[in-house]
């Protein structure tokens, strides 16, 4: 058994079968509805997303994993042998979720100083979330497998997710404006001019374009892309909403502009479909700004 153990938070929306063939730990955040308390991604998915919201109107909402389950994760995770535990969370601007990361180490001293003092529990912001927070982890996790240190896989982390932007187009301001992303005034000019609205999701998340029509979306987060890009020929990830057909015009318009195909492409999760509806498209990608100091 590997002594470092890679864990995430189910936002980021890590490819289950790359979970389980690596070992990856999954801990999952929670869906509340009218009916029930449910955890993402294991009996709640975007599709019940979807039909919840086509049957009642309203949405559901989502909670971070908690300080006691981040610590769980690692007790139970240490009692297996663990010497090494890289977690990665969501934005840390945008939810509670790595304090509560953080935390749960500090808990698990507390609670277990014996077990804690054979594991060290590193937690790394991801800046982002989604499927395009699966790309560094693919890469990190294959510098584990080559003997790089916990130390060194946190650096290459922290370095990339430092450097990572992610561009999102709404098809539909519907759920945006349910969930209070954007207000409703905004949404509702919005809905009236046909705009859709592209956001920069890295660190704090800010709308930088709006196009008028999905034609003109798509146009323009290329564009975005192809200027934006360290390498517009290099990895960039995509999440998409019900299905993957914003996400073949994207690949298409991104190609047109000398751009490569995606090394991801994948539907989002629960708690981004939440907040985005079931036409968005995502990108995400290494941009040419300073890593952010960590």
């Amino acid at each position: 058994m590997p002594d470092i153990l890679l864990m995430a938070d189910s936002a980021c929306d890590i490819d289950r079968d790359f979970a389980k063939k690596t070992g990856m730990r999954i801990v999952p955040c929670h869906v509340e509805t009218a009916f029930g308390s449910y955890l993402d991604g294991v009996d709640f998915t975007a599709q019940d997303v979807f039909d919840y919201v086509e049957e009642h109107g309203g949405l559901p909402a989502t909670s971070q994993v908690t300080a006691i389950e981040w610590m769980e994760a690692y007790r139970a995770a240490a009692a297996e042998g663990r010497r090494d535990i890289l977690v990665v969370t969501m934005n840390a601007a945008g939810s509670g979720t790595y304090a509560a990361a953080v935390q749960g180490a500090a808990l698990l001293a507390e609670e277990e100083p014996e077990l804690a003092k054979s594991v060290t529990v590193r937690v790394v912001d991801s800046t982002g979330y989604s499927v395009p927070v699966g790309l560094a982890i693919r890469r990190v996790q294959k510098l584990i497998d080559r003997g790089a240190s916990a130390r060194e896989a946190e650096a290459y982390l922290n370095e990339w997710y430092g450097k990572q932007e992610i561009l999102l187009g709404l098809g539909s301001l519907t759920y945006a404006k349910k969930s209070g992303r954007l207000n409703t005034v905004a949404a509702f000019v919005g809905e009236v001019l046909g705009l859709k609205p592209i956001m920069l999701l890295h660190t704090a998340n800010s709308v930088v374009a709006k196009a008028r029509g999905e034609r003109a979306m798509i146009d323009r987060i290329a564009d975005l892309y192809i200027e934006r890009a360290e390498d517009p020929k290099g990895d960039y990830a995509l999440a998409y909403g019900r299905d993957d057909r914003l996400a073949k015009l994207l690949t298409a318009a991104i190609k047109k502009r000398g751009g490569g195909s995606p090394t991801l492409s994948a539907p989002m999760g629960t708690c981004i479909a939440i907040n985005t509806g079931p036409d968005m498209i995502g990108i995400g990608f290494r941009g040419k700004g300073e890593a952010k100091p960590k």
